[in-house]
């Protein structure tokens, strides 16, 4: 799935790049009348791949999403 993948280390904010997957995943999440809490501290910044570490999130979120029961948090 990775070949040719470069990565592309940049400063970035992780609650930012929570809330760009949770954004996305908020459909599914409504399906399942699931509500979704971002967490993250607005002062944590990284240096990393931010596709990659969204990828990773969403991979996560997605996955608690699918299997947690209808209507929890």
């Amino acid at each position: 799935q990775l070949e040719g993948f470069v990565v592309q280390p940049v400063t970035f904010y992780l609650r930012q790049s929570v809330e760009n997957v949770l954004l996305v995943l908020q459909m599914e999440a409504d399906k399942k009348e699931i509500r979704l809490h971002n967490q993250v501290p607005p002062s944590i910044s990284l240096q990393a791949d931010q596709q990659m570490i969204e990828l990773v999130v969403r991979n996560l979120v997605a996955n608690a999403i699918k299997f947690t029961p209808k209507n929890q948090e």
